[in-house]
């Protein structure tokens, strides 16, 4: 599940998966890094998506409809982001899950699904590579 920590003015979100497994998916099964509501009609909509900009400029990309990682924690490289806190009055952990809650629950929804995701585009990949023959 998500970490996330308040530490003075910062908010820092930290995903349980590493980001190199985020930009796997990305790449392979970007689909997968998105939640879906279906309307009346039964059409499938995004609502939720996680994106993967490593090395971009770090800017604030936390909304109720996604988060983008850009950069590895340093104790493990798991994808995390840094922003500030919101200003307000009251429990500070009240308004954090006001203004974040909506992104760090779809987050924790597709950390639950991610796993199996990840292990079977890294099964599909060795496969190709095993028949791979350099001569």
């Amino acid at each position: 599940m998500a970490k996330t920590k308040i530490v003075g003015d910062a908010l820092v979100i930290t995903s349980e998966l590493k980001l190199t497994d985020l930009e796997l998916v990305q790449k392979y099964e970007p689909a997968a890094l998105k939640l879906y509501n279906v309307d009346d009609n039964g059409k499938k909509n995004p609502c939720f998506a996680i994106c993967v900009q490593p090395g971009a400029l770090q800017k604030f990309d936390v909304t109720d409809n996604g988060i983008t990682f850009r950069k590895a924690s340093r104790d493990g490289g798991f994808a995390e982001i840094t922003c500030s806190v919101p200003a307000g009055e009251g429990d500070v952990r009240e308004l954090v899950a006001e203004k974040f809650g909506g992104a760090i629950s779809g987050l924790i929804r597709l950390e639950q699904e991610l796993p199996d995701v990840i292990e079977a585009i890294t099964e599909r990949r060795q496969s190709v590579i095993d028949c791979i023959e350099v001569i």
